[in-house]
Order: structure tokens, then sequence, then C-alpha cells
């Protein structure tokens, strides 16, 4: 471990600043993700990033519907144009539909993250 701390300390630094290589370095680093760590890994691409929105969102979402106890098809398809939907101008609104999805699931660290970041946009 270096001085500058854990791996997972430098995760969390690299989110904070906002920078898609920083993140994607650090996140290589782990040895795994998760759900709502690789939902904050696809907050930071939605705003700078778009190619690597695109795979990393595709892969939240099967990994979601994989963790999400008693997913329907519907709210499958809602979850995954929510998703999409984060990078769009319309993302606060996006974010909170998925938010009250991973509520719904139990999956109350994604959903406050989710919150959380609808607030601040």
């Amino acid at each position: 471990m270096s001085i500058k701390g854990s791996p997972y300390a430098c995760f969390r630094r690299a989110l904070r600043s906002g920078s898609p290589t920083l993140v994607t370095a650090a996140a290589s680093e782990l040895p795994s993700l998760t759900l709502v760590d690789a939902m904050a890994v696809c907050l930071v691409y939605a705003q700078h990033d778009s190619d690597r929105f695109d795979r990393a969102i595709v892969r939240w979402h099967a990994r979601f519907c994989l963790e999400a106890r008693g997913m329907e098809p519907g709210t499958a398809q809602l979850a995954l144009s929510a998703a999409l939907a984060l990078r769009r101008p319309e993302a606060p609104a996006a974010a909170r539909v998925l938010a009250e999805i991973c509520a719904q699931h139990r999956l109350g660290r994604v959903t406050d993250l989710l919150r959380r970041w609808a607030e601040k946009r």
C-alpha cells in the first residue's frame, strides 16, 4: 500500500476528481467493484466520456438485473432506458426514475448515490 492509501481510497479520490482517465486507472487496481461503485464510474463517464459510458452502463445494467431480486422484464427495460438517459439533458429526471427502481429492489446505496447525483444537477 502506498503512502496515499489503499487502492479503494485512491479509487474514491479518483471519483471525486471527475476524471474518467483517473477513475478507469483506479478502478483497474481493484479486485472488483460493487454495484454502487460501478454506478459511480458510470456517472463520471456520463459527464465526460460517452464511449466509455455506453460500454459501462450496459455492464452495470446486466449486473443490476442479476442483483435486483424479482426484476420483471418491463422494469428492467425501464431501468435501462433511464440509465441510458443519464448522459442526456434529462439526466436528473432519469436518475430519479432509476433511483426509485433501485429503491423498490432494496438497492439502497445505489438509490442514495443516484438521488444525490440528481440533486447536484
